[in-house]
């Protein structure tokens, strides 16, 4: 998580922090406050920016050792400990480095952008104070993308059971392609099974795009 790069120097903590939940419903978090868990590092606190260069905290995983010792799901969160809510400038991900970045209050964040495997921001219209931005389900190796306010209650009840809960709910959601198929049959026309021969292509590409997949529902 890498923030307010382009600002004067200043006071601006940002906490980047994550939940493990294991199979027997325990649970640990690697934040500020617990540095180190099985199969979990976390880089260290950084309240404040210095000038122009932005700073970061981040996580190191280790997939095998959470594994290991049962661990089910890795639950991101992003929480603004200084103003009301996530700054702007902020953007989080994922990356995969056999080098641990660099981190200075005085001097910013080194590391190297071509081992960001993903990077987001958040929309300016979710910028609540605390954010889960994702979830690690760590037997696939996968991660599931949230932008999900949530408080201090409800982050205490991030256990196996209330990830698998709501996983159940996203997965229930109606897909893009169950979006596409109601369109084909309300507007009576052809799936093509071969994407040469289609009037309209409908690409990966294309579903990042929130404001063109939204365009769906106004058919």
């Amino acid at each position: 998580m890498q923030w307010d790069a382009g600002l004067h120097a200043q006071s601006l903590d940002m906490d980047l922090g994550c939940r493990i939940s294991y199979a027997d419903d325990k649970t640990e978090d690697c934040a500020y406050y617990n540095l180190v868990c099985h199969g979990a590092k976390h880089s260290g606190d950084i309240r404040s920016i210095p000038e122009i260069v932005g700073t970061a905290e981040y996580i190191n995983l280790s997939p095998p050792k959470l594994a290991e010792n049962g661990a089910k799901y890795v639950t991101f969160t992003s929480n603004a400990h200084s103003g009301g809510t996530i700054s702007t400038n902020l953007v989080m991900g994922w990356m995969h480095s056999q080098h641990e970045m660099r981190i200075s209050e005085k001097k910013g964040v080194a590391y190297d952008p071509s081992c960001v495997q993903h990077m987001l921001r958040i929309s300016e219209d979710n910028l609540a104070k605390r954010l889960v931005f994702g979830v690690l389900d760590v037997e696939k190796r996968e991660i599931i993308w949230l932008e999900m306010p949530f408080t201090t209650q409800t982050t205490g009840r991030a256990d196996r059971r209330a990830i698998e809960a709501l996983l159940k709910r996203l997965e229930e959601k109606t897909s893009i392609g169950q979006l596409q198929q109601l369109k084909a049959k309300a507007q009576n026309l052809d799936i093509a099974e071969n994407p040469d021969l289609a009037d309209e292509q409908y690409t990966y590409q294309w579903a990042l795009n929130p404001t063109e997949v939204s365009q769906l529902l106004n058919f």
